[in-house]
C-alpha cells in the first residue's frame, strides 16, 4: 500500500473513532485542511485537531464505515472518492455522504487535504401538511 493510501485509510479510521488529535498527527506541522464546500480552511495541527474534534463531537451523523469508490494516485498524493455510511443520531435512520478528498503528501505525512462533500443522502421526515386557503375556507 502506498503512503498516500495508508494516510487515507488512517483518516477513515480517525473519523470512525472521532479522534481529532490522531487525525491532526497525520499532517505536517504547517499542514492545511480545507473544506471548500463550507468555505473553511485550517492551518496547523492544533487548529486541525480542534476543528475536527469539535465537528465530529457535534455531528448530526455517526459514521459507521467508509467505502472507497474511486482512487487516483500520483507521486505527490491522491484523489479519492468515497461514501460514508452512517446513521442519523436523532433518529437512527441510515444515511450516506458522498465525498471527494484530495491529499497532497510530503514525506510520510499530509501537507494539504481538501475534502468536498458532493451529496448527502438522508431520509427526510415528512413535514405535516399545512392547510391551504381552500382547506381554511371549508
Amino acid at each position: 500500500m502506498s503512503i498516500a493510501r495508508d494516510l487515507l485509510e488512517r483518516f477513515f479510521d480517525c473519523a470512525l473513532r472521532k479522534d481529532g488529535a490522531a487525525f491532526a498527527k497525520l499532517f505536517v506541522d504547517g499542514g492545511m485542511l480545507a473544506l471548500p464546500f463550507a468555505k473553511l480552511q485550517y492551518v496547523g495541527t492544533h487548529a486541525i485537531a480542534e476543528r475536527t474534534q469539535r465537528a465530529w463531537d457535534t455531528s448530526a451523523v455517526a459514521p459507521t464505515r467508509f467505502e472507497l469508490t474511486a482512487l487516483i494516485e500520483c507521486e505527490t498524493g491522491l484523489t479519492a472518492e468515497y461514501t460514508v455510511h452512517g446513521t442519523v443520531n436523532a433518529t437512527g435512520a441510515p444515511c450516506q455522504t458522498h465525498s471527494i478528498a484530495v491529499l497532497d503528501i510530503g514525506g510520510a505525512q499530509i501537507v494539504a487535504m481538501r475534502e468536498y462533500v458532493v451529496a448527502i443522502d438522508a431520509p427526510v421526515e415528512p413535514r405535516p401538511r399545512r392547510p391551504s386557503a381552500v382547506d381554511l375556507a371549508r
